[in-house]
């Protein structure tokens, strides 16, 4: 599991009562999720941005915890490579779509044929 600081700013923006903290959670296997919270001005006075950050985590941890625990069973759909039918694929598309048995190397570093450029155009 992964946990990374996805918000942190003053909240709201015209007349704010406190920081705004977000967590972005990505576990194992690539399923994520997202929690925040407000931590108040009173509770952030003469704190550093990290303790704010702490103090964040501390009044939702128990509920990133509870969710980690459920994505751990759950499959990762989301952001996961899906092939439709082949048949369902125009034929003039055909040739660019990548298929989930190329290899990620032949994805990162496809082949440049003659007369093919990324500029755009």
């Amino acid at each position: 599991m992964e946990i990374r600081i996805a918000k942190f700013s003053l909240h709201p923006k015209d007349k704010p009562v406190g920081y705004a903290v977000g967590f972005n959670i990505v576990m194992d296997r690539g399923n994520s999720f997202y929690r925040d919270t407000v931590v108040s001005l009173e509770e952030a006075k003469d704190k550093s941005s990290d303790e704010i950050v702490l103090a964040a985590w501390n009044k939702i941890k128990e509920f990133i915890v509870d969710q980690a625990l459920e994505e751990v069973d759950r499959e990762p759909l989301l952001g996961s490579r899906w092939d439709p039918p082949e048949e369902d694929i125009p034929e003039k598309l055909a040739d660019h779509l990548v298929r989930s048995e190329e290899t990620d190397e032949e994805i990162k570093n496809p082949s440049i044929e003659d007369g093919d450029s990324f500029e755009k155009g």
